[in-house]
């Protein structure tokens, strides 16, 4: 049984992907996409395929441009205004670059108190679920029947777990 895994770049990023984002940059999706259409209409239905594994250990970048760019749809489409967004963040109107925020500083002691942290880190649970999303169903659109996994790492994405008290 053979368990493919998705273009890596183990022989060097091909200069038309960015090397700074390979899960929210669009140009690298649609590309794996299209690979996995081709690959999985291929093998459609061939006993020896276990499974596709879109890709060993991804990380989810913490900044990018196509993550910034993302950051502040996703920020207009949750709140709407700055004004709003700075109420829920519970900060001064004036500190926030509406259209240009940047991503909040990368901690990993405390979500708790951070409003802006904690919608960060909801934001980039979106990029993993869109990434691994539009994959399969590339996969599924070749050959429905098809089972996907993805090789993680605890790390690999952002995750939670409820706190405490």
């Amino acid at each position: 049984m053979l368990h493919p895994t998705g273009p890596d770049c183990w022989e060097g990023t091909p200069t038309w992907v960015t090397k700074e984002d390979r899960i929210a940059e669009e140009r690298a999706l649609a590309a794996v996409e299209t690979f996995w259409k081709q690959f999985a209409q291929r093998y459609r239905g061939r006993s020896v395929i276990f499974a596709y594994d879109l890709k060993n250990e991804p990380k989810v970048p913490w900044d990018s441009s196509a993550v910034r760019i993302k950051w502040n749809a996703w920020l207009e489409t949750r709140y709407g205004t700055a004004d709003k967004t700075a109420q829920a963040w519970g900060i001064a109107p004036e500190s926030i670059r509406w259209g240009q925020q940047l991503p909040p500083e990368a901690r990993y002691d405390s979500i708790a108190g951070d409003r802006r942290l904690l919608d960060y880190q909801h934001f980039r649970e979106g990029l993993a679920d869109e990434w691994t999303r539009r994959q399969a169903e590339a996969i599924h659109a070749a050959d429905p029947k098809a089972l996907v996994t993805v090789g993680l790492l605890q790390s690999s994405v952002p995750a939670f777990a409820s706190q405490p008290g």
